[in-house]
């Protein structure tokens, strides 16, 4: 998992209500963190897990990522969460197994199933009183009908009485995700991300702390930075062109990162100071929001030949 604890401002709100939200026995199950692309939302979904992890908390965790195999659909949903719950206790690995050795079709069964045979029974049957479950980005699930069916079963949360089964969603407001959401609002915790002011803060915090981290690390591998390298200036300067999308933010400092860490030859890509003044050298030439982080890095690419090191960055 990438390091997602880079936070500040609203976002970190977010995650402490998130957190409160998990502790206060009488919130609803369902969280629903509903957001616009590039607002932070898998930033948010990591750092969750990151600290649940550390209560024992997380039961596991599915980031839907579109066009990327198993991730980009639902087909092994159920079952990864059971295999990530499995993870979780010798006691819940011992009831998950034996209910796939009783029925090994499970994996192929209707959702509703899988859930009921693969992580609530055991839950049930366990001595866990509480378990949370992260799904990021169910926008991104190809199918619509599958949506559809995660969120009525996922629902089910509400009306468990033997463990206290939480499920954090994140999703973009696009239908699906939102209409059948919608429809079970009374059983959902909403959570809407949408304060401009508050986003361009939590950038600022990002780039800040996230450019200090690559300079430190890539100092210890021998380069040298000029005084001036994150000066103020520089930092609003990124902002703007960041805003309002996070994933510009996160963009622009996985291309800096790799010039610190990726550096294979003299042909190679620039180091990290080179690639951050292409990043500054593109915006005072182009207004047109994140396309002008995106056109320097993708010429670098075909460039160099680089084309892992473009994929690396989504």
């Amino acid at each position: 998992m990438e390091r997602a604890e880079v936070l500040g401002g609203n976002t970190e709100e977010v995650v402490d209500d998130i957190l409160q939200w998990v502790e206060n026995p009488s919130e609803k199950r369902l969280y629903w963190l509903d957001g616009k692309a590039g607002e932070g939302k898998s930033t948010i979904a990591r750092t969750i897990c990151e600290r649940l992890m550390r209560k024992n908390l997380l039961g596991g965790s599915f980031f839907f990522k579109q066009g990327s195999g198993d991730r980009g659909n639902a087909h092994k949903f159920f079952t990864t969460l059971a295999d990530r719950l499995s993870a979780h206790s010798p006691v819940l690995k011992a009831r998950i197994a034996s209910a796939l050795e009783i029925d090994p079709k499970i994996p192929k069964m209707a959702f509703g199933v899988q859930f009921e045979k693969l992580i609530l029974k055991p839950l049930s049957s366990s001595d866990i009183r509480k378990v949370v479950i992260v799904v990021d980005a169910l926008d991104e699930c190809e199918g619509d009908s599958d949506v559809i069916a995660i969120i009525a079963v996922l629902a089910r949360v509400s009306e468990e009485t033997s463990v206290d089964l939480r499920v954090i969603l994140t999703s973009r407001p696009e239908i699906p995700p939102r209409s059948e959401l919608e429809k079970i609002l009374g059983k959902v915790k909403h959570y809407l991300l949408n304060e401009a002011s508050s986003v361009e803060k939590d950038i600022t915090h990002y780039l800040r702390l996230e450019l200090s981290a690559i300079q430190i690390d890539a100092e210890a591998r021998g380069y040298e930075f000029p005084a001036e390298w994150l000066d103020e200036d520089r930092i609003t300067k990124l902002t703007q062109i960041s805003m309002p999308l996070f994933i510009v933010a996160a963009t622009i400092c996985r291309f800096v990162k790799c010039g610190a860490e990726e550096r294979e030859s003299p042909e190679g890509p620039e180091g990290p100071v080179d690639r951050l003044n292409v990043i500054e050298n593109r915006i005072r030439y182009d207004s047109f929001g994140g396309g002008s982080v995106y056109i320097p890095i993708l010429k670098r690419a075909v460039h160099y030949q680089d084309v892992w090191m473009v994929t690396k960055l989504w």
